[in-house]
């Protein structure tokens, strides 16, 4: 069974990193933790949720709190794995917790890419400033981290992740929100369009158009992948019944529960034990990247970034 792995920040900090190389890296969840990876060489597979997703170097990935993931390669490789730690910015933030982030690097609109450039100057800045010997102040971190949750919240929110993000309305997005953290806070009871309309003072058919004009194209479909997501959980940290499983996650049939794991996962529940089960039996291989080798290796980086995004004349290429 799987554990949640758990990150050491700096004093006071919201902030922490490593970097390392990874050939095979276990099946592992932080629960108040985002996480950033960036590839800095050679390339890496992570595996996440229901999605397998090959970095390349000078791609970006994120990984939502708490989701379950691994990472594999069959190349040489450097990654950075920056952290964020959450629990700070609920105030901020209330959903935050339960606010899902589509940040990797495919079909990106030129206004979502600059985005995504400044939060890779701003993990760098973090990281090389670090490895350089500087201590950054609490107040440094914070701002930075608070940066790098507003980009995220603006441009890369799962409920336009297949659309252009300038397009929606704030108080959409906000409202999307609210109706997600419903769901994960009220998943293993029975949820209609009507509890979520009554929730939020709406028509239960307005509620019905928001949903399927994000990402997710409808109620049920939202329903079905928070409670399959608890269930991943489930499958992997505990030796409860596949039948049990689908009624801790609030699902009324067995097969409706296969049906709705098999869409999200294209695999059944057993399959799907069973595959990490082995992955988890095979030997770690992972190592970290030394001090003197990382602050070289960061600077030849940055400059080689800067020196693809800005053109001759001084301007910024799209």
């Amino acid at each position: 069974m799987i554990k949640e792995e758990e990150i050491e920040y700096p004093e006071g900090s919201p902030l922490s990193f490593r970097i390392y190389s990874v050939e095979h890296y276990h099946v592992h969840f932080h629960s108040d933790s985002l996480e950033l990876i960036l590839c800095l060489e050679g390339s890496v597979f992570i595996q996440n949720c229901s999605e397998t997703r090959k970095l390349t170097a000078g791609q970006i990935y994120s990984i939502d709190m708490p989701d379950i993931h691994h990472l594999y390669s069959e190349e040489p490789n450097v990654i950075v794995s920056f952290y964020i730690r959450l629990s700070p910015f609920y105030s901020r933030w209330p959903e935050l917790r339960h606010i899902w982030f589509a940040c990797n690097p495919s079909n990106l609109s030129p206004v979502k890419r600059k985005a995504l450039e400044r939060i890779e100057e701003l993990v760098l800045f973090t990281v090389y400033r670090t490895v350089s010997g500087e201590t950054q102040a609490v107040t440094e971190a914070e701002k930075s981290a608070l940066e790098i949750l507003q980009l995220l919240i603006d441009y890369f929110n799962y409920y336009y992740f297949n659309k252009d993000a300038v397009s929606h309305n704030p108080d959409t997005i906000r409202r999307f929100n609210r109706i997600i953290s419903y769901c994960q806070e009220n998943y293993r009871n029975k949820i209609t369009l009507s509890d979520i309309a009554e929730n939020e003072n709406l028509n239960k058919f307005y509620i019905s158009q928001l949903l399927r004009n994000s990402s997710f194209d409808g109620f049920s479909r939202v329903l079905g992948y928070i409670r399959c997501l608890h269930a991943v959980h489930l499958l992997l940290t505990t030796e409860d019944s596949i039948e049990q499983i689908s009624g801790e996650c609030g699902f009324s049939d067995l097969k409706y529960f296969y049906r709705q794991f098999r869409e999200w996962w294209k695999c059944t529940p057993n399959e799907f034990r069973i595959r990490h089960e082995e992955y988890l039996n095979e030997p770690e291989i992972f190592s970290d990247v030394n001090e003197a080798e990382v602050k070289t290796l960061l600077g030849n980086y940055i400059l080689s970034r800067m020196m693809i995004r800005w053109s001759p004349s001084g301007t910024i290429q799209p």
